[in-house]
């Protein structure tokens, strides 16, 4: 009986989950001023379901929030405290790439670069509670 391989891909990813992990819940947050936010993304006009959306601010720690069925999500800003940094950031929305490693897969939602790696994105942050929904088009 021979050791199993590990795919690098799958290998990279716990190891990238593992950091983030860690560093998630790391540092004093008590005084950092932050504003809930919460939102739904449709891609044309249907519901975002399985997405992930980050909040990233000019300098600071990005929020993130995964979207439910409904396309509804509520950004974190560490494992316990909900929300995003007061103040500008850019947004940027993807979806969760196939366990396979691979670019492309039947019924995989490509969202185009203008909403992630080169985003028109961005939405100010208030104290208190935000709605922050966004609508894509991918056509």
């Amino acid at each position: 009986m021979g050791i199993p391989v590990m795919n690098f891909g799958l290998f990279y990813r716990l190891v990238l989950i593992l950091v983030i992990s860690i560093s998630y819940g790391c540092g004093d947050t008590s005084e950092i001023n932050l504003g809930k936010v919460t939102g739904t993304i449709t891609v044309n006009g249907q519901p975002l379901s399985d997405g992930e959306i980050t909040f990233q601010p000019g300098s600071g720690r990005p929020s993130l929030g995964m979207t439910n069925s409904l396309g509804f999500y509520e950004l974190h800003y560490t494992k316990g405290k909900k929300g995003a940094l007061v103040g500008s950031h850019s947004v940027i929305i993807t979806t969760s790439m196939p366990d396979d490693g691979r670019t492309q897969s039947p019924g995989l939602l490509t969202i185009p670069s203008r909403y992630n790696t080169a985003t028109e994105l961005s939405f100010e942050v208030k104290p208190g509670q935000n709605k922050a929904d966004f609508q894509l088009d991918i056509n």
